[in-house]
């Protein structure tokens, strides 16, 4: 994105986020979109440019996901950032292993919560 004419493009903080907002980069411009598609086969799964801004519902059931994940066995599931958000970053600082068996059973019976913004793999 830095190559393609976007010189103040985060790079990703140590869990992997890149906090477009904090920067400064505007994503509604052309110049981000060209750079965007331009860069298309390296971005990461997951990946917005933040233009959507949670609902207070949405927030609630990130934070609903979190605690269904502890509740099931992986106390040390991470809540969603203050956007509600959470990444495979967070969840790799965390120590936890998306592959695990009980970390897949979690999941299974915490799918119901599950909100589109939380993206367990890469």
């Amino acid at each position: 994105m830095q190559n393609h004419g976007l010189a103040d493009f985060p790079d990703p903080d140590s869990s992997g986020t890149i906090d477009i907002k904090a920067s400064g980069v505007d994503p509604t411009t052309a110049a981000f979109r060209s750079a965007q598609k331009a860069c298309e086969a390296l971005e990461p799964s997951g990946f917005s440019p933040g233009t959507h801004v949670l609902s207070a519902a949405e927030r609630q059931r990130s934070l609903a996901y979190s605690r269904c994940m502890r509740a099931h066995g992986i106390p040390s599931f991470p809540d969603p950032d203050s956007s509600g958000r959470l990444t495979v970053g967070a969840i790799r600082t965390a120590g936890l292993d998306p592959d695990s068996p009980l970390f897949q059973t979690a999941m299974t019976a915490c799918e119901r919560f599950k909100p589109p913004n939380i993206v367990v793999r890469q």
